[in-house]
């Protein structure tokens, strides 16, 4: 089935200003709530323009159905978006002895030996 990708300029436009800004849960969320608003093949045209897969915004269309409309604005808890722990471990912890070897390096007055 071929479909034609209707590539609203505004629109565009609005995507790409505004997704920098984003992290990953808002930027689903975000191109899934553009995505309804356009109605049919929204989603294939919303994925045309911002480059995510149409599983993501997919995926996003169903957190904005499933969500609880009771908890919105409430800010109880932070908000994470990974888990706890999840990323990249500090230097000093992967390089044992790195801050000492780099002081080694430099003499206190900042010149290299």
């Amino acid at each position: 089935m071929c479909y034609t990708v209707r590539m609203d300029t505004k629109l565009s436009e609005h995507i790409k200003r505004v997704l920098p800004w984003l992290d990953e849960d808002q930027r689903r969320k975000f191109l899934a709530s553009e995505a309804i608003s356009l109605g049919r093949g929204g989603i294939q045209e919303i994925s045309a323009i911002s480059g995510v897969h149409r599983n993501t915004i997919a995926a996003g269309i169903k957190e904005l159905n499933d969500l609880d409309t009771t908890t919105i604005g409430s800010n109880t808890e932070k908000r994470r978006i990974r888990a706890k722990g999840a990323g990249r471990k500090p230097i000093t912890v992967t390089q044992p002895g790195i801050k000492e070897a780099i002081e080694r390096l430099v003499d206190r007055s900042g010149d290299i030996r």
